[in-house]
């Protein structure tokens, strides 16, 4: 009995002194946490929650005629008369401007009588060239000197006709280049002939940007010489070859203007939707998070679950408003510290501040 006394007091005894570490072991832990507590630097977190709304990027855009032309008489001659002036609507063919004929009509002249007198001549060597009373020579002389005054009579009509310069299109003139009493060649251009019911905008695009607008894609176009009236159009046109001097990329937007009150040349502001690559929206964080280190390499703090700082590299985008946009780096949930990172590195305990919300 003695025996089973004692041993069941050296159980009791070993139980306290177990207890007796744990407790101890808890106390440790507890202080050290709240050591550590007391130690974290405080921060400001953002929250990372992707941006879904619709953002537009604007540009500025000179607006242009869908389809100009420079006309110009065929013949050379000196300008008689001018039938229509800068700004005036035309149909297609309508008298434009006319030449000074006077020379023209007296070579046509000239070559009709020529081609009377072929005529004439061939019609009674014919008949003597049937009665085989006419070597067959200048049977051929004959009919070969019909058909040059034929060709000539033609020449000389072709030419009067091409003395009046008329519209190959309806529009408005959108320039007179020269006036009454002007020697002109055939390649002096004479008008600018302009077709308005649908102009085209030209704008110049970065080409950081150039990338992420696509031909299709629907915008808007405001207009401050029409008040500020908006219109809605489509990128038809996306330029492949840079200016060297800016290192843009021109679009055209194509906008229909039946009312004829967009004008070229008007200056315009053209508001194209920004788009997603990945299309679940986009992670704006404030530049002032964004940090550069001895490599430039850009990288952001975050805090991660254990409460402590870590150093993430990212790759920027474009601007948006006080941010910039990640591209690469970051995702949904991740806590960016944004305020109070001077005091901290990597494996830091950080500590709640204020958070931010995007």
């Amino acid at each position: 009995m003695r025996d089973i006394g004692r041993s069941i007091l050296l159980s009791m005894k070993s139980w306290r002194i177990f207890l007796f570490g744990v407790s101890m072991i808890l106390s440790c832990t507890s202080q050290k946490e709240e050591n550590t507590a007391m130690q974290a630097i405080p921060v400001n977190i953002q929250h990372i929650v992707y941006d879904t709304t619709v953002h537009h990027q604007e540009y500025i855009g000179t607006v242009e005629s869908e389809n100009a032309v420079d006309v110009s008489f065929l013949i050379a001659g000196t300008i008689e008369q001018m039938h229509v002036a800068e700004g005036q609507h035309v149909d297609k063919g309508a008298l434009l401007a006319a030449l000074n004929t006077v020379s023209l009509g007296k070579a046509h002249e000239l070559s009709l009588s020529a081609l009377k007198q072929a005529q004439d001549a061939y019609r009674r060597l014919s008949a003597m060239y049937e009665n085989k009373s006419l070597p067959e020579i200048q049977y051929i002389d004959a009919k070969t000197k019909l058909e040059q005054a034929q060709a000539g009579e033609a020449i000389a009509r072709k030419n009067l006709q091409d003395a009046t310069l008329r519209a190959p299109q309806s529009g408005v003139v959108g320039r007179r280049y020269v006036e009454p009493g002007t020697n002109v060649m055939p390649s002096t251009a004479v008008y600018n002939i302009m077709d308005i019911r649908s102009v085209k905008v030209r704008a110049a695009i970065p080409e950081g940007e150039i990338s992420a607008i696509r031909t299709g894609a629907d915008c808007e176009v405001e207009i401050s010489a029409l008040g500020g009236e908006t219109f809605r159009g489509e990128v038809v046109e996306k330029g492949v070859s840079a200016n060297p001097i800016s290192h843009t990329y021109d679009i055209k937007i194509k906008l229909h203007n039946p009312a004829g009150r967009m004008m070229p040349g008007m200056v315009c502001r053209v508001y194209l939707k920004q788009v997603d690559e990945w299309g679940n929206g986009r992670i704006i964080v404030p530049i002032r998070a964004v940090q550069v280190d001895y490599s430039g390499k850009r990288y952001v703090w975050v805090k991660d679950n254990a409460g402590k700082a870590v150093y993430k590299e990212v790759t920027l985008g474009k601007l948006s408003g006080n941010g910039v946009q990640i591209t690469n780096g970051l995702q949904e949930g991740d806590e960016v510290i944004v305020d109070g990172y001077q005091q901290i590195s990597a494996g830091t305990w950080v500590s709640d501040n204020q958070l931010l919300k995007q």
